[in-house]
C-alpha cells in the first residue's frame, strides 16, 4: 500500500496523494526551502508577538521542527534562503502604516539592527541566503524570483511564520509565477490554530501540497539515494 505523503483535501478535489507526487516537488537541484520570518517579534518570549497578546507557542514549535531537519537538507545541496522582515519604517508602504495606526497597533518590531529582528532558533549557515522585505511577501520589491530564476529553481518548500500572513502571501505569489508549492504543515505556525488550519486548507485545494516535514525527507531521500 502507498504511504500518503500529502494530506488530503476535505472536498471533490480528486488529488494524486502518494509519495510520487512529493518527489516530484523536491528534487534538491530544482527546489528551494523559503523559511519565512523566523524572527524573535514573531516567535519568542518577550519578542512583538508577545507583547501583544498573541500566543507565541505554536512558533516556537514549529521554529524546533525546522532548526532539527536544516543540517538534512543542507546535506542535498538545496538552496535554503533566510526570509527576514525589516519593518524600519522608511520602508513601509502608507497603507501598512495606516493600518496599523488605525488598528491601535505599535508598529515597531523587525526593526534592523534589533533582537527583534534577529533570527528565532534557526540560523543561517555559510551557503545559506539571507533575503530582507518589507512587505508581507517575500516577491515584492526583492530579488528573491531573480534569484530563483538564476538557479532554474522549480519547486519551492515553505516553513516559516505566520502560517495566514507572510508564509500566505509568499505562497500565493509563488504559485502566481509558476513555482511549484509545497508547504511544511508542523514547520509553520501563527498566533490562531483555526487560521492555520485555514490557511493549509485553502493552500491544498486552490495552491499547492501541504505535507508533514518527515514525509519532505523521505521524499528529498529518494532524490540522495539516486544520485
Amino acid at each position: 500500500m502507498t504511504t500518503n505523503a500529502v494530506s488530503q483535501p476535505k472536498g471533490p478535489e480528486n488529488v494524486t496523494n502518494d509519495e510520487e507526487w512529493l518527489q516530484r516537488r523536491t528534487d534538491p537541484a530544482k527546489t528551494a526551502l523559503l523559511l519565512i520570518d523566523f524572527q524573535n517579534d514573531f516567535c519568542a518570549d518577550g519578542g512583538w508577538y508577545d507583547k501583544i497578546g498573541y500566543p507565541v507557542g505554536a512558533a516556537q514549535a514549529a521554529a524546533r521542527r525546522t532548526s532539527s531537519l536544516l543540517s538534512e537538507v543542507r546535506e542535498t545541496g538545496m538552496l535554503i534562503v533566510f526570509v527576514r522582515c525589516v519593518y524600519d519604517r522608511q520602508y513601509l508602504p502608507r497603507v501598512m502604516i495606516e493600518s496599523y495606526e488605525h488598528k491601535g497597533l505599535p508598529l515597531d518590531y523587525c526593526l534592523e539592527g534589533t533582537w527583534g529582528g534577529d533570527f528565532y532558533e534557526v540560523v543561517p549557515e555559510p551557503g545559506d541566503l539571507v533575503l530582507s522585505k518589507h512587505r508581507y511577501s517575500a516577491f515584492i520589491h526583492t530579488d528573491l524570483q531573480v534569484i530563483l530564476g538564476a538557479r532554474e529553481i522549480e519547486n519551492l518548500v515553505f516553513a516559516g511564520v505566520a502560517t495566514n500572513v507572510c508564509v500566505d502571501s509568499t505562497v500565493r505569489d509563488g504559485y502566481m509565477l509558476d513555482y511549484r508549492v509545497t508547504v511544511l504543515e508542523d514547520c509553520c505556525g501563527t498566533y490562531d490554530q483555526g487560521l492555520h488550519e485555514a490557511t493549509l486548507e485553502t493552500v491544498r485545494r486552490a495552491f499547492g501540497v501541504v505535507a508533514r516535514s518527515d514525509d519532505f525527507l523521505r521524499a528529498l531521500g529518494v532524490h540522495t539515494a539516486h544520485a
